[in-house]
């Protein structure tokens, strides 16, 4: 994608958009019309710094300010009992495309549940332009309308509502081990409490309102009284016993593989540590490196940052007490035809259970 800029000078750049942000952080103390003062900020820097062109700048600069309070003219409230917020264009600087976030706009993934990869564009929404250019370090597409980034609308929304329900309570997965005992523990996911939202609708009336330039939306929350619920874990699973030093793969409720394991060492105090985890990767012949060690694999799946399961051919024998003092750094250490039996069979994020 190419990004065209107007050339001004580097120092008068630098000084634009160094005052941008000078600016912005009044926003939130003189309301909207700070919108239309910082545009006249700059014009007065442009005015004192660059003379060729004159009347190009002014005619670009204009119709950015058009624009700018034209998007900011919304607002949306939100009540919670006698908790009441906005979100109106006060927020607006922190939601544009500039020079100093364009790169990592560019890089992001689209996912329309967060507003990532996608952007409000003269009410519609898009992909990021692939003919873009800078007005005063503020990105715009190639009729000069400034780019509204919907990941950072989302998150300005997702932070709102944060701050007044709170994070919720840890949800509960529950499943009967192999053994026969009843296994709960938190996943990695909340809870809405008692006061809860739907993000998608919320999100959705957000963008409307921008969209729409609507002043009047109340979006009032009350107690909903939902407790959470114990969710199960489904029938495809891997689990592992510390404790029997023994890993289980279930799929579809039928028991698929059975193997005995090495875990974290325990008189080293490297432990396997226990949880509800996902299969977030699967690569074979991979190299692992940590503080002392490089060992080569064949099959590798991680669960959790750098602990995760696979084959490992340096080892004569499995399962019994061999991790309490000769155990991994904390993976789940398996016999190579075990782990290739496992990873052929299972898919990526698998849900995998760790116990004792």
């Amino acid at each position: 994608m190419k990004h065209r800029e107007k050339k001004y000078g580097g120092a008068l750049d630098r000084l634009c958009v160094q005052r941008v942000f000078l600016v912005v952080r009044a926003v939130f103390l003189t309301g909207r019309t700070a919108v239309v003062f910082l545009l006249f900020f700059l014009f007065a820097s442009m005015s004192a710094y660059a003379a060729e062109d004159t009347g190009w700048l002014d005619r670009q600069n204009l119709f950015l300010t058009e624009q700018l309070n034209a998007i900011s003219d919304f607002r949306v409230t939100y009540q919670w009992g006698d908790k009441v917020a906005a979100i109106d264009g006060n927020f607006l600087p922190y939601w544009l495309v500039t020079d100093q976030n364009l790169s990592s706009m560019r890089q992001q993934r689209i996912n329309s549940a967060t507003g990532s990869g996608l952007f409000l564009i003269q009410g519609r929404e898009s992909t990021l332009p692939e003919n873009l250019y800078s007005v005063q370090g503020v990105i715009c597409n190639e009729e000069g309308v400034p780019l509204i980034s919907e990941a950072a609308l989302f998150q300005s929304m997702n932070h709102l509502f944060s701050t007044f329900l709170g994070e919720g309570t840890d949800e509960i997965i529950q499943f009967v081990a192999t053994d026969g005992r009843t296994i709960s523990f938190p996943t990695e996911n909340k809870v809405p409490g008692k006061d809860t939202y739907d993000a998608a609708t919320e999100f959705q009336v957000l963008k409307n309102a921008i969209i729409g330039h609507q002043t009047t939306d109340w979006r009032i929350f009350t107690d909903s009284g939902e407790t959470p619920k114990i969710q199960s874990v489904g029938t495809t699973y891997i689990e592992i016993n510390l404790s029997e030093q023994k890993l289980y793969y279930y799929e579809n409720g039928e028991q698929k593989l059975v193997t005995d394991i090495v875990t974290g060492n325990e008189k080293l105090k490297r432990e396997t540590p226990q949880g509800f985890f996902r299969v977030y990767g699967k690569q074979t012949n991979r190299t692992l490196r940590g503080d002392g060690y490089k060992a080569f694999v064949q099959y590798w799946m991680p669960i959790y940052r750098n602990i995760g399961i696979h084959d490992a051919s340096w080892r004569k024998s499995f399962g019994g007490a061999i991790y309490t003092n000769a155990g991994s750094h904390g993976c789940i250490n398996l016999p190579p035809q075990a782990a290739r039996q496992l990873y052929g069979m299972i898919a990526v994020h698998t849900p995998v259970l760790v116990f004792k």
